[in-house]
């Protein structure tokens, strides 16, 4: 893949690469237990300096390739490749179907522009949308895990999924 964050649209979403002016976006929905607890890394409360260390760690090229999910140009999420899937989304917009949208674009993008046979993402136990996220994407169950959520500091049960190129291909050539 080549450095730059390109800009990838669908039809109701623009992906777009971060910059300093999501920060203050960034820690409203971030700073939502609701949306942080389901994220490894993340801390809660989640606060602005937390927000700008991301997107300083973002635009070092040190966290992979990363966009804001904006929908009619308002912040509604965040998608990443680091090298795996992540992503969260505001719960006022869960239950739409955006993620899987966004989902699609990345991992078209990702298929279209790398070399990389095998995609990995994981989920926490309970969090039934990502989940159905990452299944409607092709992904497929490879076992149970733990990973230390930082916003409820302790370890949490998961799952590790995979997304093959194969497996995305099929999965194309079948909703064509």
């Amino acid at each position: 893949m080549s450095a730059q964050v390109p800009i990838l649209a669908t039809h109701r979403l623009t992906l777009r690469p971060v910059d300093r002016s999501y920060a203050d976006k960034i820690v409203r929905i971030v700073g939502d237990f609701e949306v942080s607890k389901w994220l490894v890394p993340v801390p809660y409360p989640y606060e602005k300096s937390d927000a700008d260390d991301f997107i300083t760690s973002v635009q070092s090229g040190s966290q992979g390739y990363v966009w804001v999910i904006e929908e009619d140009a308002a912040l509604i999420g965040m998608i990443g490749l680091d090298p795996g899937l992540g992503y969260w989304l505001s719960p006022e917009r869960w239950g739409h179907g955006l993620m899987s949208e966004a989902a699609h674009a990345v991992l078209s993008y990702h298929f279209d522009h790398s070399h990389g046979d095998i995609l990995r993402s994981e989920y926490f136990l309970g969090n039934e949308g990502s989940r159905r996220v990452l299944e409607n994407m092709g992904f497929q169950d490879r076992g149970a895990k733990t990973s230390f959520s930082a916003a409820q500091g302790t370890e949490v049960p998961s799952r590790r999924m995979e997304l093959t190129r194969q497996a995305w291909s099929a999965l194309m050539v079948e909703q064509e």
